[in-house]
């Protein structure tokens, strides 16, 4: 079995709840599910742990943990925000398919008060992490709950959003995401999430701006996301208004075209002249740097001609050295260390 049969598998198995082939080994399968966060979907899929060779076994339990322990923490956080008046959003941090991340994103939608945001997760057991990222990311902060000395016990690092950027640029309105923003029942809590179309946004600009790679767990949920009643209009207006319609374009090109290699047909309700074309496919799949750079490039002469020159510098410092080293040399060590 190769990756792309394994990966057409697993899109099955998640986006139309497919059996899993049963002549087919099972290593394969696990490996790529494993690097592509979707291990607890298959281990739900096969009856858990005691069916999983190892170390898949353990992979399993842990992520199942670590599952467990975010909608604890989630559901305590909302709990005090909504006591407290505090709206909060999450993002990119609970699907609508079996999926645990090792981090859940969360917004302050009030900014302006973000110490109160900040006490609560004090209050939950959580601590300011400072590193690296700090530098690239300013309107992010990272937080490790205490309990990770404990090595029995895994818990999720919570990012505090204080407006919806990545590496320092801002992409999206946190306010007007939070007017239209939706709930979600996960494992019985109900997470406040943004709306199908901004969700789209969200994993297209974090795709381009930060990752450079594309999963397939995002494909399986970007195909979740346009199954329902999706307003592409939308979609591209915001995208146009804050002048990175070329990266949504290039990662809606891209989507397209793995969707077709899969056997899984993505209506995009946008029109691309250069599909990509792809010499060989292994998922997680880094977005060649000039379809990233270009976009970028892009967007940056629009705000100067939009005279947005206050964004220059920043934008300077994220397009060449953060997003040209910085970030490809990270997605490609993070791919390996899988």
């Amino acid at each position: 079995m190769n990756c792309l049969e394994a990966s057409e598998y697993l899109l099955n198995l998640i986006s139309r709840a497919q059996g899993l082939p049963q002549k087919s080994p099972l290593e394969p399968l696990l490996r790529l599910a494993s690097k592509n966060g979707l291990l607890i979907a298959i281990g739900d899929a096969l009856g858990g742990a005691d069916s999983l060779p190892k170390p898949y076994d353990h992979c399993y339990r842990q992520a199942k943990q670590l599952e467990a322990n975010s909608i604890t923490i989630i559901s305590k956080l909302l709990t005090q925000c909504k006591s407290d008046g505090l709206p909060l959003l999450t993002i990119k941090s609970f699907l609508p398919f079996p999926y645990a991340d090792n981090n859940i994103d969360v917004v302050a939608v009030e900014a302006k008060v973000v110490e109160q945001y900040r006490e609560l997760l004090h209050y939950l057991g959580f601590v300011r992490h400072r590193n690296l990222a700090d530098i690239r990311e300013p309107k992010k902060e990272m937080y490790i709950h205490s309990g990770d000395r404990d090595s029995n016990c895994v818990y999720p690092k919570m990012h505090l959003h204080r407006t919806i950027s990545w590496n320092g640029v801002v992409y999206l309105d946190p306010m007007k995401i939070w007017s239209r923003h939706e709930h979600r029942n996960t494992r019985g809590a109900v997470v406040p999430i943004p709306s199908a179309e901004d969700e789209l946004l969200i994993m297209a600009a974090h795709v381009m701006f930060e990752n450079k790679y594309i999963t397939l767990c995002d494909l399986a949920y970007f195909e979740w996301l346009i199954g329902r009643d999706f307003d592409w209009d939308y979609v591209v207006e915001v995208a146009s208004d804050r002048n990175w319609q070329a990266a949504l374009g290039e990662f809606l090109s891209t989507a397209y075209a793995l969707g077709n290699l899969l056997g899984i047909p993505l209506k995009v309700g946008q029109e691309f002249s250069l599909p990509m074309k792809f010499s060989f496919i292994c998922f997680p799949l880094i977005v060649p740097l000039p379809r990233t750079l270009r976009p970028a490039l892009a967007k940056l002469w629009q705000d100067v001609m939009a005279g947005r020159l206050k964004e220059l510098p920043r934008q300077l410092f994220t397009y060449f050295p953060v997003d040209c080293l910085w970030m490809y040399s990270k997605a490609r060590r993070k791919i390996r260390s899988f």
